[in-house]
């Protein structure tokens, strides 16, 4: 249908529909994948058709994934500018349609199609997955990254030690994770590419060095930066930056607070700051600078340390933390430094002594065991029945004496009476 329409002429077609025609991209017949093509920021990337000597009625197209039109060249009428975003950073071979990308930065990853259809009328389709990345290396002349020192709250400024930036530069930086935090090409600039960063970075437009406020230790980490100056010399710049925090007494205060706490019992380490809001940071760390706590304008973290995960509270409006279910480990120092709204500084520490729950009181006198009680039951009572017994032997003794000596004096009174013993001649 598509080699009848092209050899009967298509110029009867609106202009509409032949440009929907010809951008609809779709991967060439008995092609299984898309072509993989990687690129280095600030470099340029040439994506081939595999075409060669277009002429004649030829026609070609690039879009990318969401079918906007890059390039469009027919018949030789070219135009480049169809998007503000590649202005003056495409070239097109008009022999092969192959399209080169120039001064590539982070946001040219993607896929692009082309559609090409020769002077003969055959359609030539393929699709590119570009991947552009950033090479994170050491200056000319530099053997080590260099390392930054910062303090929680404050900001920190990564000099890249170039100047007078102008034309067509182009600045990326990005973390070690090939992240990109900001890109500056020719003063068309972006700071908002990741939400931890928002509203936190400043980059100079003559030198490209990157400013960081509201520093605080998840920012700890290493930060490359490629930038390509008006002669079009590359330089890159990496910094190992470590944000640590200032664990000092409050102002006035010449000693660290004791504070005693229970085993099992909860503890409030309070920070006698109150209504803390808008561009407020609470941190809390043990006296290794371990990070236990921390609170960027709302965005709150309790999990630094599995050994205290799920026995911390802070409190939103005054900073102050309470440690539960305290066991004898959590003994230590603790500081906290709070930055509140008006950017004044507030820091103190606590010395938190965990002892074990009171013992009981010792009594006068212990009382007796249950067996020792029933062994002095079971004594009183044989000693009862054996007294009951001796009392029954008494009395059948008394019994059987006085029975006795009464028989006796019968005997002798009757022996005095008789007749033949009164004495009489």
């Amino acid at each position: 249908m598509f080699t009848i329409m092209f050899s009967m002429g298509i110029k009867w077609l609106p202009a509409a529909l032949i440009e929907w025609i010809l951008i609809t991209a779709v991967l060439s017949e008995g092609q299984s994948e898309i072509q993989n093509v990687s690129g280095k920021v600030g470099g340029s990337i040439t994506l081939q058709t595999g075409v060669t000597g277009l002429q004649g009625d030829y026609h070609v197209t690039w879009s990318d994934d969401d079918n906007s039109v890059l390039v469009n060249d027919y018949k030789g009428d070219l135009n480049l500018n169809y998007t503000e975003r590649f202005r003056g950073r495409l070239q097109l071979d008009r022999g092969s349609g192959s399209l080169t990308i120039t001064h590539l930065n982070i946001n040219d990853t993607g896929v692009y199609h082309v559609q090409i259809i020769d002077g003969s009328s055959k359609r030539h389709n393929r699709s590119f997955n570009l991947t552009v990345s950033v090479t994170a290396v050491q200056s000319e002349g530099e053997s080590e990254i260099q390392n930054v020192p910062g303090k929680v709250g404050d900001s920190i400024t990564l000099q890249t030690g170039v100047s007078g930036l102008q034309g067509d530069y182009h600045v990326t930086w990005s973390d070690d994770d090939n992240s990109v935090l900001a890109d500056d090409y020719k003063g068309d600039l972006n700071l908002n590419y990741t939400e931890r960063f928002r509203g936190r970075l400043q980059l100079d437009r003559g030198s490209g060095s990157l400013t960081i406020t509201h520093l605080n230790i998840n920012d700890t980490g290493v930060y490359h930066v490629q930038f390509i100056d008006g002669s079009s010399k590359i330089h890159y710049h990496s910094f190992n930056l470590t944000v640590s925090i200032t664990a000092v007494q409050s102002e006035g205060q010449s000693e660290i607070q004791n504070v005693p706490g229970k085993v099992a019992e909860s503890i409030t380490l309070q920070t006698r700051v109150s209504g803390l809001q808008g561009d407020y940071q609470v941190t809390w760390s043990d006296d290794d600078n371990s990070v236990l706590a921390d609170d960027y304008k709302g965005d709150l973290n309790l999990n630094y340390t599995e050994r205290f995960r799920g026995r911390l509270q802070l409190d939103r409006g005054s900073g102050s933390l309470t440690i539960m279910h305290l066991n004898i480990n959590d003994t230590g120092v603790y500081h906290v430094q709070i930055i509140d709204g008006s950017s004044k500084r507030h820091k103190r520490s606590f010395n938190l002594t965990v002892s074990d729950a009171d013992p009981e009181p010792p009594t006068s006198a212990a009382p007796p065991s249950a067996a020792a009680a029933s062994w002095v039951t079971h004594l009183a009572a044989g000693l009862a029945v054996g007294c009951f017994l001796v009392g029954i032997v008494l009395l059948l003794y008394c019994a059987v004496k006085h029975k006795k000596i009464g028989g006796n004096r019968l005997s002798s009174a009757s022996r005095t009476n008789r007749p033949g013993d009164s004495g009489v001649v």
